[in-house]
């Protein structure tokens, strides 16, 4: 039994590998946003819109599954994305305006917004029963991701002088997923056309379900806002405000990324045990407290513990939303994907733009703002976990 349940989780690597690689590429410009806009001729702040772009283009991504995935299999149409995220890498390698810059990202946003969705569909879709463990795992791949890319990257621009380089590491791991895929793809018969018996919307949402729906969409892109603001955008406050030096950045950021690495890390392991209402709760609790200790405090070590315990607040919120948002419904569980991260990423797409408008006015202000919004989700986590009581039919059937 103990082995059958290592091996349905191995079974789910190259799912954790997209997820890695798509954390891995938009957070690799975070602590380097000064040097990329000393080269491109812009303010930080506007180069950090490029992770708005990204997101944009992930939206874009996410709704074209709905086409793709009529016709071709889930791994299929990711190697494909793959393939044509290459010539944009190459291309980013290259670039000398923030224009194309914006472009080559909504671009990169739009393949592996493709590699992102399909991945989180075949995780709820897969052999693994407990689908708040294997979600929460999948996305301490994108927690590593993320925690790695600022380190490269600083340590890149510290040891070579050239931000771009960052862009040749990420083509390495493309190459890798692409072998990776096609091995999947061997022992998976293709399908140029899926043949299953259509589910009406009527059938598949009830009232009540869509009630849960809402309240659960509503609670990811408030999360997903701040969180965005978070990763993208406190590394160059810091470097502002706290007098960071180019490698403290990248630590404090990598610092924020252990934090939910580990936090998912944990919740898949406490999904068994703990109800996850009150895990989403203490999550959303945490994060608030810890952002306001981010902002106010001046001592180094404190910040480092404060962005660390922020990371870890905010390290569940998102795979716990996708895994309770798609298991009350047995059927369409992809088209509930396709609404939670469209909504979502959305909100990932506006958290760049937020902190610019803040920051114009006050910096402090800019990363204190993410503070309130997540409290503005814990609102949405405490109306969602009420409401169980009047919905009868959130459970699965």
């Amino acid at each position: 039994m103990a082995s059958k349940k290592l091996s349905d989780y191995l079974s789910e690597f190259p799912n954790f590998l997209a997820l890695f690689i798509y954390s891995f590429f938009v957070g690799a410009i975070s602590p380097i946003l000064l040097d990329i806009g000393t080269f491109l001729n812009a303010d930080p702040q506007d180069v950090n819109t490029a992770t708005s772009f990204f997101m944009v283009g992930t939206v874009l991504g996410i709704l074209l599954t709905v086409l793709t995935n009529k016709y071709f299999k889930k791994s299929f149409s990711v190697l494909g994305s793959y393939i044509l995220l290459i010539p944009v890498i190459v291309f980013l390698s290259f670039v000398k305006t923030l224009i194309i810059f914006q472009i080559l990202y909504g671009l990169g946003g739009l393949f592996l917004g493709i590699t992102w969705i399909q991945s989180n569909n075949r995780m709820v879709e897969g052999r693994v029963k407990n689908k708040d463990s294997v979600v929460n795992l999948g996305h301490a791949f994108f927690a590593l991701g993320a925690l790695i890319s600022p380190f490269i990257s600083s340590y890149l621009l510290e040891s070579t002088g050239e931000w771009r380089h960052i862009y040749y590491v990420i083509l390495g791991m493309v190459s890798v997923a692409i072998i990776l895929y096609v091995l999947v793809l061997k022992t998976e018969k293709v399908k140029i056309k899926i043949l299953e018996k259509t589910i009406h919307p009527k059938k598949a949402f009830s009232r009540g379900k869509t009630v849960f729906l809402v309240l659960t969409a509503a609670m990811l892109v408030f999360n997903m806002i701040s969180q965005t603001i978070i990763f993208s955008w406190s590394p160059t406050f810091f470097r502002i405000m706290k007098a960071f030096s180019i490698y403290e950045a990248g630590l404090i950021l990598s610092v924020f990324w252990i934090g939910v690495m580990v936090g998912r890390l944990l919740i898949s392991f406490l999904a068994y045990k703990v109800n996850t209402d009150i895990i989403l709760m203490g999550l959303c609790i945490i994060t608030i407290f810890s952002i306001m200790v981010s902002v106010f405090s001046n001592s180094k070590a404190t910040l480092f513990i404060g962005i660390g315990s922020t990371g870890l607040g905010f390290s569940g919120v998102v795979p716990l939303a996708i895994s309770t948002g798609t298991s009350i419904f047995k059927k369409r569980k992809d088209t509930v994907l396709v609404i939670l991260f469209s909504l979502g990423v959305l909100g990932n797409a506006a958290g760049p733009y937020i902190a610019r408008v803040f920051a114009d006015k006050d910096l402090n202000l800019s990363i204190l703002i993410a503070a309130i919004i997540v409290f503005i989700s814990l609102i949405f986590v405490i109306t969602r976990a009420v409401s169980k009581k009047y919905i009868p039919d959130i459970v699965e059937q």
